[in-house]
């Protein structure tokens, strides 16, 4: 993890700044030629804007409990695993406006297909636009589940 977020400092900062690890989690960095608060201030706004990132894994059509809902019904599954994706990103103060990436692994891709307007009423009008895999599967961890997003979102 420090040598990732060491990584994304070096790649925000302007050739001549340094970037250096203090000890534990701290860094810090050293801007050289600054012409004032303006210049100093743009690019804390783009190392911070570039620390924060999500991962999520496995959210599919499951209850607060974890138990499956709407057996072979494709639509009602992925509905309610983007309202679990949803949930996660809002959790971490994101919408579906951050997200990087979206994977969609599912049991029948056809019946995946025929419900992607789902995809585009949530996601357009969040002004959403991410790169899409779907993938077929034989199967779920879970019986019964048909889909599962996995997603990567960036703050």
């Amino acid at each position: 993890l420090l040598v990732e977020v060491a990584q994304r400092l070096k790649s925000c900062i302007r050739q001549g700044d340094t970037a250096a690890r203090l000890g534990g989690d701290e860094f810090v960095v050293m801007l050289e030629d600054i012409d004032g608060a303006g210049d100093s201030s743009a690019q804390a706004e783009l190392i911070a804007g570039a620390t924060r990132q999500l991962i999520i894994a496995g959210q599919t059509a499951v209850d607060a409990t974890g138990a499956p809902q709407h057996p072979e019904d494709m639509r009602a599954q992925l509905s309610l695993a983007l309202d679990n994706l949803e949930a996660v990103l809002t959790a971490a103060d994101m919408t579906l406006a951050n997200l990087t990436r979206l994977t969609i692994q599912a049991t029948d891709v056809d019946a995946a297909l025929r419900h992607f307007d789902l995809l585009g009423q949530r996601l357009g009008p969040a002004g959403a636009a991410p790169p899409m895999t779907l993938l077929g599967t034989t199967r779920l961890a879970l019986p019964g589940v048909m889909i599962e997003l996995l997603a990567d979102a960036a703050a």
